[in-house]
């Protein structure tokens, strides 16, 4: 059911949180921040569900603050009703796998800088809604209601001290350095202790 495109995906996001009180250096500081915690946040949680990120790795803009991207390769979650009944539980944890992936950018993004207000919203949330679509079959305000749950699972798991500390520890590195390469992002994970979901957890069984 996981297929590897040829290409990666890129979540290619951009912050807008406009702050008319502040100078210009500290509106681009806060955008930069905003962008180097919604990757980290995308980019952790992918890892820890067992993506793999193509060379691009995470980034942000220094040059456009409030831009940034996390290249991982995507999955591909069938519509559950034609799959196998053997097959639909391990369906059902690559996408929430995937939503959770989607929805864990804004939360850490919100947790980093304060925010208030809904926990799910933007482009990230729009692709998750799509996602359940196509799995469940069902229309958008039946996706939406699938959406709050995950989005309640995405905040207590970058809530949890292990994923936070390795989402906290990449973001602060994305604002001194802008690039971090997969090969760093593995052992950023690692040292703070974080461990992977067991690849068998969406293994098809034979």
């Amino acid at each position: 059911m996981r297929r590897e495109p040829a290409t990666p995906v890129a979540l290619h996001d951009r912050i807008m949180q406009p702050d008319l009180d502040s100078t210009p250096d500290a509106r681009r500081a806060r955008l930069i921040r905003a962008a180097a915690y919604h990757e980290a946040g995308h980019a952790v949680v992918a890892w820890y569900f067992g993506k793999h990120f193509a060379a691009g790795g995470v980034a942000v803009s220094f040059t456009r603050p409030g831009e940034g991207g996390t290249y991982t390769h995507g999955s591909v979650v069938l519509p559950l009703a034609r799959l196998p009944e053997s097959l639909r539980k391990p369906a059902l944890r690559r996408l929430r796998a995937e939503c959770l992936e989607f929805l864990a950018g804004y939360l850490a993004e919100r947790r980093a800088l304060g925010g208030c207000g809904p926990v799910a919203q933007g482009s990230d949330a729009h692709r998750a809604v799509l996602l359940i679509i196509r799995a469940h079959a069902c229309i958008q305000a039946i996706a939406e209601l699938h959406l709050q749950a995950h989005a309640r699972s995405a905040r207590r798991l970058v809530r949890r001290p292990a994923i936070w500390s390795a989402i906290d520890r990449l973001a602060l590195r994305l604002i001194r350095q802008g690039r971090v390469t997969p090969a760093e992002l593995e052992q950023l994970c690692t040292e703070t202790g974080l461990r992977r979901v067991q690849p068998s957890c969406f293994a098809v069984p034979r």
